[in-house]
């Protein structure tokens, strides 16, 4: 049965609608991916910052799905109490009222500690994802089998043998750590690796100071001491501090150099060595969320444990504090060095260079055409000195000929002339012979005076100077 035109039309554009229905069913179904990341201490809070800041980047980056992150600060800088802990639990469960995350990321020990003792709770179902800790410190929690954890290895007894090698004269070590519960734990993992170095160096704690009281201990250090900067949560007043803000506030007043542990901290205020990098972390902790919502459940949680970078040196550093570069490990680099002039200024260089072998180019054509001119020159001066003594003696040669043979023969033929005169007997004879006669001798006189303009005798016999006396 043939459809009119018209059916034709309204069927195809019936088929049309629901297809972009069931596009549109599809998209809203699937949604961009919603990634839940809780933060100990702030979003921009060092070191973890660079840590989230790398995460999220790269996640969306590799992502070939759209995602929406939410942030959530618990700000533990101290221990919370029960109602606020309640009271931030019930803020994430009414934040996703609607449908669960897809996966939630911790950011630091406090946060990973919250999660999970309200996980039954919150997402139960949720893969997780722990980040910006230390193994020390993952060991104690209890995470799940689908589950993921993307550890630091912060190697303590290199951070000491690396300020030993660098300056080996050093006898006490002053460590710059706060107060909070973490960095009471910290203080003790530090105290007990540390004891391998007794009796070859000393340590300082500062734990139990104000900032501003580290500040003035640093300033007054006496010779051979070392700072190691660890960690800088809350101090002993109570207050908390940015890691990076309270290192310069330390560096800009201290009296001995500085010793970090986090990539962060390279070129503000440490002069370097092993370091644990937080952008390496944050890329790892990417690839096990792309991992934790694209695969099956594993049967036991994925365990990325990253140890320390080679050694990096900070160039201004080493110079403010006379470190001797021959002392660093074979395998640092040296970062922030100031450029050469070759480094700096390559393009003006190479334009100058080529511009001064260009003027020396063409100064050394100039002088070969120079000394090819001269040369030529002279070789014209002395072709035409050539010329003219060839037609000097050219001159000579037939001045000398017409005075010593044609003047002689002429000066013969009236003679000769003279005496037929004198034999001649007719008037009419010796008038002829006496014409003939005194023709001969003017002839004569005239050859003599064409010799002479040729080449005056007097010029060869007394010189230029008579000559021209003479003429």
């Amino acid at each position: 049965m043939r459809m009119s035109p018209r059916t034709l039309r309204m069927r195809i554009a019936l088929v049309w609608l629901l297809l972009a229905g069931f596009v549109a069913i599809g998209a809203e179904a699937a949604g961009p991916r919603r990634v839940l990341t809780l933060h100990s201490f702030g979003r921009d809070f060092a070191p973890y910052d660079t840590i989230a800041s790398t995460f999220r980047t790269d996640l969306a980056r590799r992502s070939a799905e759209p995602i929406n992150f939410v942030d959530a600060n618990l700000d533990l800088s101290r221990a919370p109490n029960e109602g606020e802990e309640r009271f931030f639990v019930e803020y994430l469960r009414a934040r996703f009222e609607q449908a669960p995350p897809d996966v939630v990321v911790t950011i630091g020990p406090p946060a990973a500690r919250f999660y999970l003792r309200h996980r039954s709770e919150l997402f139960p179902a949720t893969p997780l994802v722990v980040g910006a800790l230390d193994e020390r410190i993952l060991k104690q929690l209890p995470i799940g089998p689908a589950d993921a954890a993307v550890a630091g290895k912060v190697d303590l007894p290199a951070l000491v043998s690396n300020i030993l090698t660098v300056l080996p004269d050093t006898e006490t070590i002053s460590v710059v750590i706060g107060s909070s519960e973490l960095e009471r734990f910290w203080k003790a993992e530090l105290q007990r690796e540390f004891a391998q170095f007794e009796g070859r160096v000393g340590f300082e704690w500062l734990d139990k100071l104000s900032l501003v009281q580290m500040q003035q201990r640093i300033a007054t250090l006496p010779a051979r001491s070392a700072v190691l900067y660890a960690y800088m949560i809350v101090d002993a007043a109570g207050i908390p501090h940015e890691q990076r803000a309270a290192l310069e506030t330390l560096r800009s007043t201290a009296s001995a150099p500085i010793f970090g542990i986090y990539e962060s901290e390279l070129g503000k205020g440490v002069a370097g060595g092993p370091y644990s990098s937080q952008k390496k972390r944050g890329e790892h902790m990417a690839t096990a969320a792309l991992r934790s919502w694209g695969a099956p459940a594993p049967s036991q949680p994925r365990l990325d444990v990253i140890g320390f970078e080679p050694p990096v040196y900070d160039w201004r550093e080493l110079e403010r504090w006379k470190i001797d570069k021959a002392r660093l490990p074979p395998d640092s680099e040296i970062r922030f060095r100031p450029p050469s002039i070759w480094e700096e200024h390559r393009v003006a260089v190479l334009a100058t260079s080529a511009a001064l072998v260009f003027q020396a180019a063409l100064i050394v054509a100039l002088l070969i055409q120079r000394v090819e001119r001269r040369k030529a020159e002279r070789e014209a001066q002395h072709f035409g000195g050539r010329i003219l003594t060839a037609q000097e003696d050219e001159r000579r040669r037939l001045a000398r000929e017409l005075h010593d043979d044609v003047t002689q023969r002429l000066a013969a033929l009236a003679i000769d002339a003279a005496r037929a005169q004198g034999h001649a007997g007719s008037s009419a004879a010796t008038t002829a012979l006496d014409a003939i006669r005194l023709g001969l001798v003017k002839l004569s006189e005239d050859v003599h005076a064409l010799s002479y303009r040729l080449h005056p005798s007097v010029l060869e016999d007394l010189g230029l100077v008579a000559a021209l006396k003479a003429e």
